[in-house]
């Protein structure tokens, strides 16, 4: 759901990259958002992420947050994700993109397909 409100909740969280990057790695991932097929050499918007310490022992070792594995978006999803945060939207990345901007143009008045017709 689309908000702007991002409410504080840091048991876990994540920071985009700044721009796309070519996945390098020799097993495939899967996008976080819409779960397709991410491989090697297609562009893909990375996650780094971070959990918060469950004891005092995690919280000595890591004061910032315990790091979790990154995630991936594919191309298209992170370009939604991107362009929806650009607007001051608090996206949850567990979300499906395509769902939030479908969210976004019910919100705004966006017809795609009218759009599409008029070209």
């Amino acid at each position: 759901m689309l908000t702007c409100d991002c409410g504080f909740d840091f048991e876990y969280w994540y920071f985009p990259d700044d721009d796309f990057t070519i996945y390098n790695k020799n097993r495939w991932k899967r996008c976080h958002s819409c779960k397709e097929f991410i491989t090697n050499g297609n562009l893909c918007l990375r996650f780094t992420n971070f959990r918060e310490s469950s004891d005092d022992i995690e919280e000595r070792i890591y004061p910032d947050g315990v790091p979790l594995a990154d995630c991936f978006m594919c191309e298209r999803c992170g370009e939604i994700f991107l362009n929806l945060e650009a607007l001051e939207y608090c996206i949850n990345i567990a979300e499906p993109m395509q769902e939030l901007l479908e969210e976004y143009w019910e919100i705004t008045g966006f017809k795609p397909e009218k759009e599409e017709n008029e070209i």
